[in-house]
């Protein structure tokens, strides 16, 4: 479970199906995890094994839920994107991406 902090200070209400009560809010769903980390919220106690993730490089054979927790876990903002094809294109440029920096000339 992790432990949201709002950036409003002594926020009440819901935010992505989060309810908050004096700023503080809980959450064990990846994608509003992410959302929070995205928009300035502190995020404490994440949970590592909320969602299981494949072995392997993301495939349009993931779930929703294994892109988005791959994406959390990778630190790749997805951005708007909602859709499985969206987010998987998102997730191999942001893979492709490491894979050309992680090289180095001598």
């Amino acid at each position: 479970m992790a432990n949201i902090t709002s950036p409003v200070n002594g926020f009440n209400g819901r935010v992505v199906g989060v309810t908050f009560t004096d700023g503080d809010g809980e959450t064990e769903l990846p994608g509003a995890i992410a959302y929070f980390k995205r928009h300035s919220y502190t995020v404490e106690g994440e949970a590592s094994a909320t969602t299981h993730i494949s072995e392997g490089d993301p495939s349009d054979k993931w779930t929703k839920a294994e892109l988005k927790a791959y994406a959390t876990e990778h630190n790749i903002d997805l951005g708007d994107a909602t859709k499985n094809a969206d987010i998987l294109e998102l997730l191999t440029a942001a893979t492709e991406d490491d894979d050309t920096s992680d090289t180095t000339s001598e």
